[in-house]
């Protein structure tokens, strides 16, 4: 396009005009301390392989927040499952398993009738007073 410049970086209007490139490590008519990659934002050499790791850590990060919002979910099931046991058991449910029961009440002297061990080997099936006098 005529009548265009085209001004990039180190080569700016100044540089043009006096007709001598910018030094490394400073931009003139700035100030003091100012570099090219500052001023120009300019990205520097190794920033692909600074992206690489930034987007590396990024993936890192994401996987770790996925598996903390899993364990979250888990415990948060655990939690629901304990509060729904302790309402139960104010309300007087029982939830303990059924072979537990079984096993806890065999133990126990009650008015119960039992089937007497010598009968139940003869294939009698005769019950008797656990109780004795």
């Amino acid at each position: 396009m005529e009548g265009s410049i085209n001004t990039e970086g180190k080569n700016d209007v100044l540089t043009m005009g006096l007709g001598t490139p910018e030094h490394n490590g400073s931009v003139r008519a700035v100030g003091k301390g100012v570099t090219p990659t500052v001023y120009f934002h300019l990205t520097r050499h190794g920033s692909k392989k600074h992206v690489v790791e930034l987007e590396s850590s990024l993936r890192e990060v994401k996987e770790k927040s996925v598996e903390e919002e899993n364990k979250r979910k888990s415990l948060e099931k655990k939690l629901k499952e304990m509060e729904e046991k302790c309402k139960a058991l104010e309300n007087g449910v029982n939830t303990t398993p059924i072979g537990e029961k079984i096993a806890s009440n065999s133990n126990k002297s009650d008015n119960r009738q039992h089937i007497s061990p010598s009968k139940a080997n003869e294939g009698k099936c005769e019950r008797t007073d656990k109780r004795t006098s």
